[in-house]
């Protein structure tokens, strides 16, 4: 496998990040349950000090499933 030079490197990660970037917007606008909220709110949920494993899981579903994702168990 060729090594890629640093500019292409660069390059590359610098597309990636507009294509997330791109996708996220799109998802809003759309309306739809957002894949990057749940990134959002995990490590929002994860930087809580305080937080027992239980206070974590709860609030994480609690906030996904305000955010509009449902699972089959919560049906």
């Amino acid at each position: 496998m060729p090594h890629s030079s640093a500019p292409a490197a660069r390059l590359t990660a610098a597309l990636a990040r507009l294509l997330l970037a791109a996708a996220d917007r799109a998802a809003r606008r759309a309306g739809v349950p957002n894949p990057f909220d749940v990134a959002r709110i995990t490590l929002e949920e994860l930087a809580e000090p305080d937080s027992s494993g239980a206070d974590f899981f709860h609030s994480v579903q609690e906030r996904t499933h305000q955010a509009g994702f449902r699972w089959p168990c919560d049906a």
